[in-house]
């Protein structure tokens, strides 16, 4: 009998550990998803923002493979082009956050921001709740042609609100011809 019982303490005890064990995990998962999701005071000085924006770089120091090559080499553009399109991406953020509407990127810019989400700490951490102080969302579209009016509505408007905030908007980057500039998708470079 005190065998039996002896047992059952050692069992009642291993699933209590086990349980300890579980909760501190799902508090630990808890606590980082709260931290990640908790409001960040927002700077509410555009002017200060966006100066953070333009000393914020894409490339992390010492890194081997740095975000402007990579997207210089996808997309086949040269390097005084790449730094262009990161600076009007880099203002196509700034409108997301402060316009005050749905804006609707250029081909161009597009291609600079999906790159930019795969560099996920740099996105989300560093600019979006680091700078912006807000996150910022990519909602592609569905491709329905309903939606075609709708996003050529958004990107007149955020042609308006860029003269608002920074002036006429480059026509290589966000004028009619910025399709030319983007690498079709699915695209292979030669071997050789």
């Amino acid at each position: 009998m005190a065998v039996v019982v002896a047992a059952a303490v050692v069992a009642a005890a291993a699933v209590v550990a086990a349980a300890k064990a579980l909760t501190s995990v799902t508090i630990m998962f808890k606590v980082k998803f709260w931290n990640f999701q908790k409001p960040v005071k927002r700077e509410t000085d555009p002017l200060a923002i966006w100066r953070r924006l333009q000393e914020f770089s894409l490339d992390e120091p010492n890194a081997p493979y740095p975000f402007s090559h990579r997207l210089e080499e996808e997309q086949d553009w040269t390097s005084e082009f790449t730094a262009r399109a990161i600076e009007e991406y880099k203002r196509f953020i700034f409108l997301a956050a402060f316009a005050g509407h749905k804006v609707t990127p250029s081909f161009v810019t597009d291609e600079v921001w999906h790159l930019h989400l795969i560099y996920s700490h740099s996105y989300w951490d560093e600019m979006c709740i680091g700078i912006l102080g807000c996150l910022i969302h990519h909602n592609p579209g569905s491709g329905l042609a309903s939606e075609e009016q709708m996003f050529h509505g958004q990107y007149q408007k955020t042609l308006q609100s860029y003269r608002r905030f920074f002036d006429e908007p480059p026509a290589l980057i966000w004028g009619p011809e910025n399709t030319l500039l983007v690498r079709p998708k699915g695209r292979k470079r030669p071997l050789s």
